[in-house]
């Protein structure tokens, strides 16, 4: 199985959450994610700096359902936005979300090692 990630952009209350596929695939339902990150962007000197805000946190949350276009759908469309709710640690997930408001964004990893390769980030 290849890894998915989400971007989860805000919570509509209920375990219910918009999100964009942040990885090159469908993220399909029933997919668990196991780990949950986030960080900033910025620019300096012209160059994007990605810096982790974390903490980054073990969590369990399943897709059960997603919703594309106002209509049930079978996965997050690679690229895409889309309505999905998810069962597991909701409280964890929405505890996290209101620590971090915008520009910084969160991400959920169906893999336990959250952390990711960050192109054009300062060494």
């Amino acid at each position: 199985m290849s890894a998915h990630s989400l971007i989860v952009r805000r919570s509509l209350g209920k375990g219910n959450f918009v999100v964009t596929s942040n990885c090159h695939a469908d993220v399909p339902v029933g997919t668990e994610f196991r780990g949950l990150s986030s960080e900033r962007k910025r620019y300096e000197n012209q160059v994007l700096i990605l810096e982790a805000t974390g903490p980054n946190v073990n969590i369990s949350l399943t897709i059960v359902a997603v919703e594309f276009w106002r209509k049930p759908w079978t996965c997050v469309p690679y690229g895409h936005h889309a309505g999905v709710q998810f069962e597991g640690d909701i409280a964890v997930l929405e505890a996290y979300l209101a620590e971090r408001p915008e520009p910084w964004g969160v991400f959920l990893n169906s893999e336990n090692s959250v952390g990711r390769q960050i192109l054009g980030a300062a060494e």
